[in-house]
């Protein structure tokens, strides 16, 4: 096996022609399905490239958030933040029909969905993470 059987020809621009989202978010732990969210960026690219659109947020977990001396969020500093669902719409929308791009994807996918179960939105954000991580290990 060659590394060229794997590379994508990166000469035509076009062939990366679609909508983005890139995500970004610093969680309490290193264990998705218990581990909370404490802050969330997205940042929308249209096909050109050019920025379409920016959220960013820092979310009151509802617990502890972990290790401070990692990620410096404290329980004071994240207490009149919002709550991961009252911005679940908004981060919702902005990844909808887009090709998501985030560090370790798969982690924040696996992190995200059971928190849609446990706030009732199963669907809309989660279908909208779940469509944009085809091919990264959470089919």
């Amino acid at each position: 096996m060659t590394l060229a059987s794997t590379v994508l020809d990166a000469t035509d621009p076009h062939g990366y022609a679609f909508p983005w989202a890139l995500v970004d978010v610093e969680t309490s732990g290193l264990i998705p399905r218990r581990d909370r969210v404490l802050s969330i960026a997205v940042v929308t690219l249209g096909p050109d490239g050019r920025q379409t659109g920016e959220f960013t947020t820092l979310l009151n977990p509802g617990c502890d958030p972990g290790p401070v001396h990692v990620h410096g969020l404290t329980a004071e500093l994240l207490s009149g933040a919002p709550t991961f669902d009252q911005v679940a719409d908004r981060v919702g929308a902005m990844l909808q029909d887009r090709v998501m791009v985030a560090h370790n994807a798969p982690y924040l996918v696996g992190g995200l969905i059971p928190v849609l179960r446990t706030i009732g939105r199963p669907g809309g954000l989660g279908v909208a993470l779940q469509r944009s991580c085809r091919g990264c290990g959470f089919d």
